[in-house]
């Protein structure tokens, strides 16, 4: 009788962790709405993307720790995980995001600095070349054009003159 009080409240806190970790999760998704506000169906779409791998991993979690039996009180430790994490250390992300939005896009930006803006000076140096050339090449067939008719505009005067109007 002992061991089984013993791991029914062994699995009740372990479903308490895994609610503290779906928590952390959700705080993902959280912090994701407010650093790019959007509709209803992206809002719809991140739910889902919430909640599927929250409840596989709950199934997985019940199959694991008690025989696929899913028991009353590892759905409450669930929920109430979730709700100890949001209410302690997910309010203090919440007052905090602000600041973690802004670092993530400082960061992002670094990254983006690092890696692309190296790359897109290059691509942007060879286009330039490449059009400059590309562009030279047409000023000197016009200035090439420009001068053959001005030769033969010459000639026809010449000749005209030669002739005596």
């Amino acid at each position: 009788m002992e061991n089984l009080i013993y791991s029914d409240t062994r699995l009740f806190f372990l479903s308490i962790g895994l609610g503290l970790l779906a928590g952390l999760y959700y705080e993902f998704f959280r912090l994701l709405r407010l650093a790019l506000p959007h509709g209803a169906v992206l809002c719809g779409l991140e739910d889902l993307l919430f909640f599927l791998p929250v409840t596989f991993v709950f199934l997985v979690f019940t199959y694991v720790f008690s025989d696929g039996t899913v028991r009353w009180f590892s759905v409450a430790g669930l929920g109430a995980g979730f709700l100890l994490y949001l209410g302690t250390v997910g309010k203090v992300i919440h007052a905090l995001s602000g600041r973690i939005i802004r670092f993530i896009r400082r960061l992002l930006k670094l990254i983006l600095r690092i890696t692309v803006l190296p790359l897109y000076n290059v691509f942007k140096n060879i286009t330039n070349r490449l059009f400059n050339r590309i562009q030279k090449g047409i000023i000197i067939k016009k200035e090439r054009r420009r001068k053959a008719r001005s030769e033969k505009e010459k000639k026809r005067l010449i000749s005209f003159a030669e002739k005596g109007f």
